[in-house]
């Protein structure tokens, strides 16, 4: 059976047909830098710092960027996947090109989707699968996600 991942990586000209790119391309650096938005660097530093994390960001770099929509909990655990993955491939493009590339991980605050959010689901110590659901004591039908309430339902699930 054909490794099909194996042979992407390795180039394979039938697979590269339906990519707009290879993924040797990742690591050459593109042949013009386009400059971010005017304040966005700036921004990302601000962000950055209100946080304690002081990288040496100028605003020039590449952008190892992935996202999620938001999930009770984080979400299902690929969301924290994610998120490290992103962190460990821009260190890994800093190894192989010299060119320090910023990891931005975004959460898609704004969807209006509640009930997809409102629960998870986990393997308990006994093997089962439970699900925790958050149910807000006010309507939130149509709201966006950031301006769901943290009521204290919500903590008392957490320490369960």
């Amino acid at each position: 059976m054909r490794d099909f991942l194996a042979d992407y990586r390795a180039g394979a000209a039938d697979l590269l047909a339906f990519y707009a790119k290879a993924p040797a391309s990742l690591w050459t650096p593109p042949a013009h830098t386009a400059a971010w938005p005017d304040g966005l660097a700036d921004a990302i530093r601000t962000y950055n710092a209100e946080r304690g994390h002081h990288p040496a960001f100028t605003g020039a770099e590449p952008v190892i960027i992935t996202g999620q929509q938001p999930g009770l909990f984080t979400g299902p655990i690929y969301t924290i996947y994610k998120a490290i993955t992103t962190v460990k491939l821009a260190r890994l493009h800093a190894d192989r090109t010299g060119v320090a590339a910023a990891p931005i991980f975004w959460v898609g605050a704004d969807d209006h989707d509640f009930d997809e959010a409102a629960s998870v689901s986990y393997l308990s110590r006994r093997h089962t699968i439970e699900t925790l659901s958050y149910a807000p004591t006010v309507d939130v039908a149509g709201h966006c996600m950031y301006r769901v309430p943290i009521e204290a339902a919500l903590h008392q699930m957490s320490e369960t």
